[in-house]
């Protein structure tokens, strides 16, 4: 009993004792929660990009999310695109880039990167093919985790697994892949200790066979937006949802096209360029609003991304 009187009285009642574990555990969580890298929210970002039979459902986020809900458009070759209706945003306005894969995929080396990080890395949202499953390397980096770029297959007759790391390939985790018969398309990342996801190296492409990388950052052709949110192949175009609207390619003739949000009808694409939606947007992008406490407005943060990511497009629109 002597003892006892040392011991803080907080710890000795009961219901105190929740209230402390509780401070506690919440100490103890990852702090990526707590702080915003980057929002989608004054960009017509792309919250899911599915297929349904011969048609492609696209729902439209960030700055075209009212409320709990945002428009769905749909694609189909008959009726091109057409309002769906309107469904909730799950994602707005940071669009979070998760999710598994279906099929289960042994674990692999490293454990441990080097003396003080350890490796977070994990299987992708990952594409089936007839023989394989391919998949992308994604990982967490932040509070002593990360990991290294890469992609993987796993042969689904002998269960043989082999991850390639191309020298090539841009050091971004890759969070979905979808495969066309001959190359693996990810969607590059970063998943840092915040809320959303700031601009990768966008689109990568990789041929299993031939071990090319090639990505479209520096291209003036390719998706138009900087963050890619979502993938999907149907043969035989590539759909691409970004930050920024559907860019589609036909992987037969290599022939981008792209489908941009009409700023004026949020319930509506069209078929546009990427350069003539850049001067729009720059039009209506807010120029005064500081973003958190890096003292740049949502034009600056466009415009800086421009000039990073496609510098061709850049010195197109003449911004110096």
């Amino acid at each position: 009993m002597v003892c006892r009187k040392f011991i803080p009285s907080v710890l000795l009642d009961p219901l105190k004792q929740i209230s402390v574990l509780t401070f506690l555990f919440f100490l103890m969580q990852p702090s990526h929660a707590a702080s915003v890298c980057y929002s989608e929210k004054y960009f017509p970002s792309v919250v899911s990009l599915t297929a349904e039979g011969d048609e492609i459902l696209v729902q439209l986020g960030g700055v075209y999310a009212r409320g709990k809900s945002a428009p769905v458009l749909s694609w189909s070759t008959i009726d091109s695109w057409k309002l769906k209706g309107a469904g909730k945003c799950q994602n707005c306005p940071y669009n979070y880039h998760g999710g598994k894969c279906g099929t289960p995929i042994p674990s692999w080396p490293p454990g441990q990167i080097d003396d003080w990080q350890k490796s977070s890395e994990e299987p992708s949202i990952c594409a089936l093919s007839a023989d394989a499953v391919y998949f992308g390397i994604d990982y967490y980096e932040g509070e002593g985790y990360t990991g290294n770029a890469g992609f993987g297959r796993l042969d689904r007759q002998t269960g043989k697994l082999e991850i390639r790391r191309p020298y090539r390939l841009p050091g971004y985790p890759v969070f979905k892949v979808v495969w066309d018969g001959q190359n693996i398309w990810g969607a590059t990342t970063k998943n840092l200790e915040c809320l959303g996801h700031p601009p990768a190296a966008g689109l990568v492409r990789y041929n299993w066979v031939s071990h090319e990388v090639t990505t479209f950052t520096e291209e003036s052709e390719g998706p138009c937006g900087f963050v890619i949110d979502e993938l999907l192949f149907k043969e035989p175009y590539l759909w691409v949802g970004t930050d920024l609207g559907i860019s589609r390619l036909d992987t037969a003739s290599g022939k981008w096209t792209h489908f941009l949000p009409d700023l004026n009808n949020p319930a509506m694409v069209e078929e546009g360029s990427c350069t003539e939606f850049y001067k729009k947007l720059l039009k209506v992008i807010p120029d005064d609003e500081r973003w958190f406490d890096e003292g740049r407005s949502y034009r600056q943060i466009f415009e800086d991304n421009l000039k990073q990511y496609r510098p061709g497009l850049y010195r197109e629109l003449k911004l110096d």
